[in-house]
C-alpha cells in the first residue's frame, strides 16, 4: 500500500487498447499503483484526433495519401475489455484543448517519449505542470537504418531536437542499460535506470486460467514467433532465416515454427505458411492468450531489429522458453547467453543458435529462466522503485532546479 492517496497522470496520445508494447505498460502499471492506493488514471487524447494521427502516420510510414485513415479492426479488444483490464484505474479521453486541464490536476504526470506526447507537453510548458517523467518506451536509436524514415526518426531521437523536448523534465525512466547510457551521454537531463515490473505469477496463471483454441503438433519441437508483422521485428530476416533452414530436412522434420501477430508485413509469414509445411501463420490472437500459447511450445525466437524492453521476451522467459534474439538493447538486458537462451551478432550466428538449440533445447534448465526473469524483473522490487521515483518528483520545490528550466 502506497502511504498516502497520490494523484499519478499516465500521458499517452492514442486510446488505449488490450495488446502489447507501451499501451499494456500503461495498464499494467495503472492498474497495479491504484492496487497499491494510489489515484491513477491513464490520459489519451480523443478518438478523434487519434484518426487524424492515423491518416498522418500512415502517409508517413507508407506514403499513402488514398488509403482510410482507420481500419475495423474486428481481432482489437473492445473499450469494455480495456476498463476491466485497468481495475481499480481510470481511464480519460480529453480533445487537444482539455489536455492542459486535465493534466494539471496530478501530483506528477509519466508520459511515453514519442514525439508526439513531447510536443504537447512542451507547448503546455513543464513549469506549467506537476513534475514530469518521460519513461522511454519507443527506442531512441535504431541500430540498423534503411529507409528515410528510419534515418529521420534517429536524427530526431538522438539530436538537438530531442535535448530541447526533453529539457523541463522531471527525470527520463530508462528500462534497458544501453539507452540510459545513450541519455546520459547526449541530452544533460537526470535519468532512472528501473526495468519494467513483470509477474511471473500473474503470467503463469493467465496460462491455466485463460486457453487458446490451438493445437499443435506432438512429437516435434515447438518454435514460437510472436510480434507485430512489421519492419522492425525483423521480419525480412524471420524469412531469410526459414528460408535456409528449409533446406535441412533432416532438422525441418523435427520442428514446428508457429508464428503469431499482424500488421503491414503479414503476407510474408502467410506465404511462409503457404510454402512450408513446417510454418504456420497463425494471425493475431487475443493478448489473454498469449501465456498458454506459449505454455505449449519449447523453444522462442525474435528477430527484432531493435527494442526498449520486449514484453514478448520476458512473456516467454517466464514460462520457461529459452530464447534466441539477436544482441541487441533489449533482448539483451532479459536472455542471460549461454544460460537462458542464446544472443546472436548476425543473421547467420542466429540460424546457428537456433539449430543448436533445436537440438538441445532440453539441457536449459526451465526453472533457471523462470528465475532470472524473477530476480531481476520482480514486480515487488520494481513497483517500490517507481514509486520512489513518482515520490521524489512530487517532493521537488519551487526552488529545484526542475522548476527553473
Amino acid at each position: 500500500m502506497v502511504d498516502r492517496k497520490i494523484k499519478i497522470g499516465l500521458f499517452m496520445a492514442p486510446p488505449l487498447t488490450n495488446g502489447a508494447g507501451a499501451g499494456e505498460y500503461f495498464m499494467n502499471l495503472a492498474r497495479d499503483f491504484a492496487e497499491k492506493g494510489a489515484d491513477v488514471e491513464v490520459v489519451t487524447l480523443d478518438r478523434s484526433f487519434f484518426k487524424l494521427l492515423a491518416r498522418l502516420l500512415r502517409i508517413f510510414y507508407r506514403l499513402d495519401f488514398l488509403g482510410k485513415s482507420i481500419k475495423n479492426r474486428k481481432d482489437l479488444e473492445t473499450e469494455k475489455s480495456v476498463l476491466m483490464a485497468l481495475g481499480g484505474a481510470k481511464w480519460k479521453m480529453v480533445s487537444v484543448g482539455e489536455l492542459k486541464s486535465a493534466l494539471s490536476k496530478y501530483d506528477v504526470i509519466y508520459t511515453k517519449n514519442e514525439v508526439l506526447e513531447l510536443i504537447f507537453v512542451k507547448l503546455i510548458g513543464y513549469r506549467n505542470l506537476p513534475p514530469v517523467i518521460v519513461g522511454v518506451h519507443t527506442p531512441l536509436c535504431y541500430p540498423v537504418v534503411k529507409t528515410v524514415q528510419e534515418k529521420l526518426h534517429n536524427f530526431i531521437y538522438t539530436g538537438f531536437i530531442y535535448k530541447f523536448l526533453l529539457f523541463g523534465c522531471a527525470f527520463v525512466h530508462l528500462s534497458n542499460a544501453f539507452t540510459k547510457q545513450l541519455v546520459d551521454r547526449k541530452f544533460g537531463v537526470p535519468t532512472k535506470f528501473i526495468y519494467y515490473p513483470f509477474s511471473v505469477e500473474e503470467i503463469s496463471g493467465k496460462a491455466k486460467e485463460t486457453k487458446s483454441g490451438f493445437r499443435f503438433s506432438e512429437g516435434k519441437v515447438k518454435i514460437i514467433f510472436l510480434a507485430r508483422m512489421t519492419e522492425q521485428k525483423g521480419i525480412d530476416i524471420l524469412v531469410n532465416v526459414i528460408d535456409r533452414l528449409s533446406k535441412d530436412k533432416n532438422l525441418t522434420e523435427k520442428i514446428e515454427i508457429n508464428i503469431f501477430g499482424k500488421g503491414a508485413l503479414e503476407h510474408l509469414a502467410a506465404d511462409l505458411d503457404a510454402r512450408y509445411k513446417f510454418v504456420n501463420y497463425c494471425g493475431y490472437v487475443e493478448h489473454s492468450q498469449i501465456p498458454n500459447i506459449l505454455s505449449k511450445h519449447d523453444l522462442f525466437i525474435t528477430t527484432a531489429q531493435w527494442e526498449t524492453l520486449p514484453f514478448n521476451v520476458l512473456e516467454a522467459q517466464s514460462m520457461g522458453l529459452p530464447a534466441v534474439a539477436f544482441d541487441i538493447p533489449g533482448p539483451n538486458d532479459i536472455i542471460i547467453h549461454g544460460k537462458t537462451g542464446y544472443l546472436a551478432q548476425s543473421e547467420d550466428e542466429f540460424l546457428d543458435y537456433l539449430k543448436v538449440l533445436v537440438m538441445n533445447f532440453t539441457k536449459f534448465d526451465k526453472e533457471e529462466i523462470v528465475n532470472g526473469v524473477v530476480k531481476r524483473f520482480s514486480s515487488d522490487k520494481i513497483y517500490a522503485e517507481l514509486y520512489d521515483m513518482f515520490i521524489g518528483c512530487i517532493n521537488l520545490k519551487r526552488s529545484d532546479k526542475y522548476f527553473k528550466r
